[in-house]
């Protein structure tokens, strides 16, 4: 999960673009590495405070988010064990690719990270 200013790639009206989490819908489309997708934002108010792994530029991911590393998923604590910790509360997010299809569950971030979908 992601606080509100980490940016996801979207596919909008006009073109893909990279959009801020709490600045989503409740559905939208998304593009991602096997195209586009239909999606629905996740919220979470009142996370309760924890140390967060800081991406830049304002955004933070949660150690146990799922990340892409080479073909597999890993958590986000070992895949970004260098990246600065920050403690964060507050609203957190995250999407739900509506796909049955497995390959399809995942997003782009603006920071070049692939988040696995809830």
């Amino acid at each position: 999960m992601f606080n509100g200013s980490t940016r996801v790639k979207i596919s909008g009206d006009k073109a893909i673009e990279f959009r801020r989490f709490d600045k989503l819908p409740p559905k939208f489309r998304i593009s991602n590495l096997t195209g586009e997708h239909d999606a629905e934002l996740i919220v979470r108010d009142g996370h309760a405070e924890q140390a967060m792994i800081y991406l830049g530029a304002g955004s933070v991911a949660t150690p146990e988010t799922l990340i892409k590393s080479g073909a597999n998923w890993i958590p986000a604590r070992d895949g970004l064990r260098m990246h600065p910790r920050m403690q964060f509360k507050g609203v957190v997010y995250n999407l739900r690719v509506l796909s049955d299809r497995p390959e399809d569950r995942h997003y782009l971030l603006s920071d070049k990270l692939i988040a696995q979908s809830a």
